[in-house]
């Protein structure tokens, strides 16, 4: 008698496992996301000699899923209540802000960042310094690494001679080139400029890549540069694709990434609320308090 059920307890498994991998007619099976892999792409990064060489593939031929925005749960900032501190391993910290005129409107002393950092971590102090620059794309940003700029009257050091603890790189994608597959390269090709810079001259310095809040293309630039409608919308879906273009390059080459981008989308669109209503390009302060949480999200977790 146990011989006749160990017998049909083996065809029931094997039946089993067959109608959970062979579908009936007229049904398809479930189709598997692939997660995006870290690709073969070193000749975008620095060569030894300094030089940075153009990638042998186009980076439309590497990635094949057209709107990878990343996690946007993921990117979402955490639930936990920013009043929980936590001790870090040193008594003080510098940080560095570095992009265009979105990390420039944080504010000078950056204080929704600052507020956020001295609830969470009241026993460390923060040197907070805000490099961003207005009208300014990423190739002329990496310039200001190394070589003293002047900014709304004022000198400013090279990012790297202030020798910053964390540099946080914003994807300069609100002063972008055209949206073709070569200018979406060259941003990329200079943001591993900028971190291959960064690892050779300041190698302590730890890096999180950004990305600022998405554009609402509706209004975008009303109460501004007041773009015509036509215009309007072909500028503000360039921004949204040089947003893409950085998180693809972080998640690529597992750069720690800030995505306010992601995390401030409704459906394929930015969500105003995290838009300045004046100008209808740089954030609110709501899109301030956003980015600020996801930057001390990622920053928490370098120091």
């Amino acid at each position: 008698m146990l011989f006749f059920l160990l017998v049909a307890g083996f065809f029931s498994g094997l039946a089993t496992l067959f109608a959970t991998t062979v579908p009936l007619p007229g049904q398809t099976l479930p189709h598997t996301q692939t997660a995006l892999t870290k690709p073969a792409i070193t000749a975008y990064m620095q060569d030894k000699s300094g030089a940075t060489k153009k990638p042998s593939v186009s980076f439309a031929e590497i990635i094949t899923k057209p709107t990878v925005l990343g996690d946007q749960t993921v990117a979402t900032p955490s639930t936990k209540k920013v009043n929980l501190t936590e001790k870090l391993e040193k008594s003080h910290y510098t940080i560095s802000l570095f992009g265009d005129s979105m990390i420039d409107t944080l504010g000078r002393d950056l204080p929704h960042l600052t507020k956020i950092l001295q609830e969470r971590f009241p026993e460390t102090q923060f040197t907070l310094i805000n490099h961003g620059t207005g009208a300014t794309n990423v190739e002329t940003g990496f310039a200001h690494l190394t070589n003293s700029y002047d900014y709304l009257g004022e000198t400013r050091p090279g990012v790297l001679e202030q020798n910053p603890d964390l540099l946080v790189i914003e994807s300069f994608a609100y002063n972008h080139w055209d949206n073709t597959q070569s200018d979406l390269d060259r941003q990329w090709t200079t943001l591993a400029k900028i971190v291959g810079l960064v690892k050779t001259r300041n190698p302590d310095t730890k890096i999180i890549l950004a990305t600022a809040i998405a554009p609402y293309c509706p209004t975008y630039t009303d109460g501004s540069a007041n773009l015509p409608e036509p215009r309007k919308f072909i500028q503000c879906e360039t921004v949204k694709a040089y947003l893409q273009n950085t998180v693809r390059f972080a998640e690529s080459e597992n750069y720690p990434l800030a995505n306010a981008y992601a995390a401030s989308l409704q459906g394929n669109e930015g969500n105003p609320k995290y838009v300045n209503s004046g100008d209808h390009i740089h954030p609110s302060d709501a899109g301030k308090e956003l980015f600020s949480k996801l930057l001390v999200e990622k920053i928490e977790k370098m120091l």
